[in-house]
């Protein structure tokens, strides 16, 4: 038998030259590559639209899908002095594309629309309202709002007072809460009774009831349906589990400096966890508001002063994951001025910084309408009026995040309004998961490294063999 003896060098060498190319791409990459940072800045645009008619009264009210493309708002084009009567006309203004565009549905006469919930799809929206001279009515729509009926069953209609009726629409569930009161010959007691639907408002059951506070009780529920929380005057409560147990926290334990007897209550909201809550306050004794905000269900909390996140009639100014909030800034507010001209502000990261929503865009009177946030985090709307008491503005502003490389050089932005005189140090929060282009280089660089030392592992034992065969 012959012996063959292969001149494997030739071959060895290409693959050792290939090596050492994925090796050194891989080393440029690692030098040259920056990792994307978190989506820390964006842009702003927005849609503004005039409409005919006013802030539906009593109470503006508003809806807006987790997306922000489903906005749905009343407007009230009743002739004047017909608002609350027999001749009242109410509209529901909706845009299915984020503000773009506006359809209107007509209510019949005499029904005036009090409360609006959107569910976090889009899909499903509720109208709530009163109807003249008696009684309630409700409108469901399962098609993002191109087709609406009449609730099939009989409503919950117990309220000494409908229009303060609070509304929910969410996953499988409608939500109504009127308020009622009981007099036992010498003093009143006043409560809130939550009933919920799984049926499209065919059949009402009671899940629970709460004392009520005619200081500013107002109830919330997570978008998800399935936790309630009740601010007060006293402080607020939350129920993790559709309302069958409660846990009490204080005002004393939200800020001690504040005065049950003299505070108003903004409502308060709870996250889908249940370990974010967040509560705003109006002082009375020297006209000051602050919100509050909890990460650890109730146990420390972080004061925002002159800053006001109204999470009343069904609004939620908070963001499902509780880092972006749209507020009012209250530190130069005049509530002897029959405008109330506000500014709006807004902050990314839990509270941490703030940033005037002036910057881009000028509003006439915030007073009129009460900013809503969509459950991303990217879409504010708010209404206001045009000035000439005939005609709103619809304002719908989309943020656009846009990943930012830090060179090290300074960027000019607007720091807007920043928290002051917090208790407790704002909770640090983790920074969004980039996506580092780095990684692909740190991947050629281990393979480069790695076939470099197995060809020249197999070189030299092929080269052993061969050296050992010619001897």
């Amino acid at each position: 038998m012959t012996d063959i003896n292969l001149d494997y060098s030739s071959v060895l060498r290409r693959l050792f030259v290939a090596g050492v190319v994925v090796l050194f791409v891989g080393m440029a990459g690692l030098l040259f590559a920056r990792p994307a940072t978190a989506a820390d800045d964006g842009a702003w645009d927005w849609l503004v639209a005039d409409s005919p008619g006013d802030i539906a009264n009593p109470s503006f009210s508003g809806g807006i899908s987790d997306d922000g493309q489903v906005i749905v708002t009343t407007v009230d084009v009743s002739a004047p002095g017909d608002a609350y009567g027999p001749n009242a006309q109410h509209e529901i203004r909706i845009s299915r594309d984020g503000g773009g565009t506006w359809a209107s549905t007509s209510l019949p006469l005499g029904q005036t629309a009090t409360r609006v919930s959107v569910s976090a799809s889009g899909q499903d929206i509720g109208i709530y309202g009163t109807t003249n001279p008696s009684g309630t009515w409700m409108m469901l729509s399962a098609d993002a709002g191109v087709t609406f009926a009449a609730a099939a069953g009989t409503l919950p209609d117990d309220s000494f007072s409908p229009s303060m009726t609070e509304f929910f629409v969410r996953p499988g569930k409608i939500f109504l809460a009127p308020t009622r009161y009981e007099f036992d010959g010498t003093d009143y007691a006043y409560f809130i009774d939550l009933y919920v639907s799984t049926d499209n408002g065919t059949s009402w059951s009671l899940q629970v009831t709460r004392p009520y506070d005619v200081n500013g009780s107002r109830l919330g529920i997570s978008a998800d349906g399935q936790r309630f929380i009740v601010g007060e005057s006293a402080g607020i409560s939350y129920s993790a589990n559709d309302g069958s147990s409660w846990t009490d926290i204080p005002l004393s334990s939200i800020d001690p400096a504040l005065d049950p007897a003299a505070v108003i209550s903004y409502g308060a909201v709870i996250s889908d966890d249940g370990q974010s809550l967040l509560t705003s306050y109006l002082d009375v004794t020297n006209d000051t508001f602050a919100t509050y905000v909890s990460r650890d269900a109730g146990a420390t909390w972080q004061k925002h002063a002159n800053v006001l996140l109204p999470a009343i009639y069904g609004n939620s100014p908070v963001s499902r994951d509780f880092n972006t909030f749209i507020a009012i800034d209250t530190a130069d507010l005049d509530l002897t001025d029959p405008d109330l001209t506000m500014s709006l502000i807004i902050t990314r990261d839990g509270g941490t910084t703030w940033e005037r929503l002036d910057d881009y865009v000028t509003f006439d009177n915030y007073a009129s309408g009460i900013p809503i946030l969509s459950g991303n985090g990217r879409t504010v709307f708010i209404a206001d009026r045009n000035g000439d008491g005939n005609t709103l503005r619809l304002h719908a502003g989309h943020w656009t995040p846009v990943a930012v490389v830090d060179d090290g050089a300074d960027e000019e932005r607007s720091e807007g309004v920043q928290d002051v005189t917090a208790p407790s140090s704002p909770t640090p929060l983790a920074p969004d998961a980039g996506v580092a282009p780095g990684s692909l280089a740190v991947l050629m660089t281990s393979l480069g490294a790695i076939g470099i030392l197995l060809i020249s592992g197999i070189w030299m034992v092929l080269k052993a063999r061969v050296i050992k065969s010619s001897t």
